[in-house]
């Protein structure tokens, strides 16, 4: 069953909101300040630590600034993305929709993209377990012990912090592959 659910890009995303151990917090970016962080077109998708079958994900750009993903088996997903630093490599991306309905704002999970050679990126979820750490020298706040507690941030600077250190040792990435 695992292996079915990492077959889908933003289904790791879902998966730390379902297991409730991802780093969270308010809503801390607009839809104006969101950037294209990922190629529009259609991507496979292969996660990093346990492959599975390759799914099909269709990537736009909305007019909002929003990026959407289309799932083969899920529906859509829509996420923001802000650059983390200036080289364009990471990009702090931030859920607004998964599975077609609406996340709560009071509860925004956070992930890490980062920008690979030859048109490819890899989506990461920090979690509250095992990247505690980081995310408590940033300022965050365990909602609850062991390792199904979210790490909720408090502002945009906490979520930065914890990003820019997470980024230097990410751990296991859900890959997107271009398809032509």
């Amino acid at each position: 069953m695992i292996a079915l659910r990492i077959r889908y890009t933003v289904l790791a995303v879902s998966l730390a909101l379902l297991a409730g151990c991802g780093w969270t917090g308010e809503t801390f970016y607009t839809a104006a300040e969101a950037q294209a962080a990922i190629a529009p077109g259609n991507y496979r998708t292969e996660e990093s630590e346990h492959p599975a079958p390759d799914a099909l994900v269709r990537v736009s750009v909305l007019p909002s600034g929003l990026t959407r993903f289309e799932l083969t088996e899920r529906g859509e997903a829509v996420a923001g993305f802000v650059p983390l630093g200036t080289d364009g490599r990471f990009s702090i991306l931030w859920m607004t929709r998964f599975d077609g309905h609406d996340l709560p704002a009071a509860a925004t999970l956070y992930a890490l993209l980062e920008r690979r050679p030859a048109g490819q990126y890899r989506i990461y979820v920090p979690d509250c377990g095992r990247d505690r750490a980081d995310a408590v020298a940033a300022g965050a706040t365990p909602n609850g012990p062991g390792g199904n507690a979210d790490c909720v941030f408090h502002d945009r600077a906490g979520i930065e912090a914890g990003m820019r250190a997470y980024a230097r040792h990410p751990f296991d990435g859900m890959d997107l592959f271009p398809v032509p």
